[in-house]
């Protein structure tokens, strides 16, 4: 009885045991199930996190791509705009070079037609002045006398073309010179002779501005100004603007809308403000600017160049500040064609012939003075 029962207890104890260890090991299975499922949980997150994070910078290394890309494309056609650039640079220079060239060689080209043309017409007249004289029988005019008036005559054509601007003048004494050196029948002045049809030539393709052309624009140019004194009242400029657009009338708002709008407009202004002047101030406005055109037309008579287009800014600002621009815009334009001219351009050369002349003139004197020199020594 007593074994029985100490096997009983055994059992029990063992049981107890056996259950105590299966409880311990679920609680352990599920703290395991637990930490797995929690590190499971954190590595899936993990995974998110650095998948997303690799999509960030996925994204962030395709924009960098794209805007190295643009910046490979701008930097190739900022390359090929700059090559353009600097090709059109060079087309325009080198055209620019080749249109000097070319006016270059049609200006030589016009002076040798000029020259040809003028020496065929010395030699009509050589031909009528031989022809003269052998009907006549007259012999040449002492050379002395035409030798200081063939230099008096190329010193005055000079003189004449430097300070007066007078081409006509300066080309009537080469060619009158040149006359003269026919008179004189003697080849030694051939040279001279080349030398002045050449000065000649170049002066007959020498432009001066038009004085007497310029002198009535600016009586057109006067005659077309209005008088500030007969503008009685200055009219508004611009568009008429209202203060609502479309008002509904069948509204007590669009009513006063529309009761507004008849009521009161505004005027957008388009020309810049004038000064309003009284009557006594636009008559002398008036005859000022009458002044001002008659020194004009003095200032162009005589070539005064600085003083002419000085001249043409004072009017110009008086008309823009006393007068509407819409209405002094053509009196401006007017103004503005005669500032395009220089009064006083670069004048040609036509001291050729007369150098050369003057030092044929010297080495004959010297020429003569050697012999004479020569003598007096052997005589001594």
């Amino acid at each position: 009885m007593e074994f029985t029962d100490t096997d009983d207890a055994n059992g029990e104890t063992v049981t107890e045991t056996a259950m105590e260890q299966t409880t311990e090991t679920q609680k352990n299975s599920r703290l395991a199930l637990y930490i797995a499922f929690l590190a499971l949980f954190f590595t899936v997150i993990g995974i998110t996190v650095g998948y997303k994070h690799w999509l960030r910078i996925h994204e962030k290394a395709k924009l960098a791509l794209k805007e190295i890309s643009t910046i490979h494309q701008q930097l190739d056609q900022t390359a090929s705009k700059s090559s353009v650039n600097e090709l059109r640079k060079h087309f325009e220079e080198s055209s620019n070079a080749a249109e000097q060239r070319l006016a270059a060689s049609i200006q030589e080209l016009d002076q040798i037609r000029e020259k040809t043309a003028y020496s065929a017409q010395t030699v009509t007249d050589q031909i009528a002045e031989l022809t003269l004289r052998q009907k006549t029988g007259t012999t040449a005019l002492s050379k002395q006398p035409m030798m200081a008036e063939i230099r008096f005559l190329l010193e005055s054509a000079n003189r004449r073309l430097t300070l007066s601007y007078d081409k006509d003048s300066a080309l009537a004494l080469l060619k009158e010179a040149d006359q003269l050196f026919i008179r004189l029948d003697s080849p030694e002045w051939l040279s001279v002779r080349d030398k002045l049809a050449q000065d000649i030539a170049k002066l007959k393709q020498f432009s001066l501005p038009d004085v007497l052309a310029l002198s009535s624009l600016i009586d057109t140019l006067e005659n077309k100004i209005i008088p500030l004194a007969q503008i009685e009242k200055e009219l508004p400029n611009g568009k008429q603007i209202q203060l609502f657009e479309n008002p509904q009338e069948d509204t007590i708002p669009g009513k006063i809308k529309t009761y507004l709008n008849k009521s009161i407009t505004i005027k957008k202004q388009t020309d810049p403000p004038r000064y309003a002047l009284d009557k006594s101030n636009k008559e002398r406005v008036d005859l000022l600017l009458k002044l001002r055109l008659e020194s004009l037309r003095l200032m162009l008579m005589q070539r005064n160049n600085a003083s002419y287009h000085q001249q043409i800014a004072k009017l110009k600002h008086m008309l823009e500040t006393y007068y509407a621009s819409s209405v002094a815009k053509p009196w401006v334009a007017t103004l503005d064609r005669l500032d395009a001219k220089n009064l006083t351009p670069a004048l040609p050369t036509i001291t050729t012939a007369l150098e050369e002349f003057v030092s044929m003139q010297t080495n004959k004197a010297d020429t003569k003075a050697t012999p004479q020199a020569n003598t007096n020594t052997d005589t001594q």
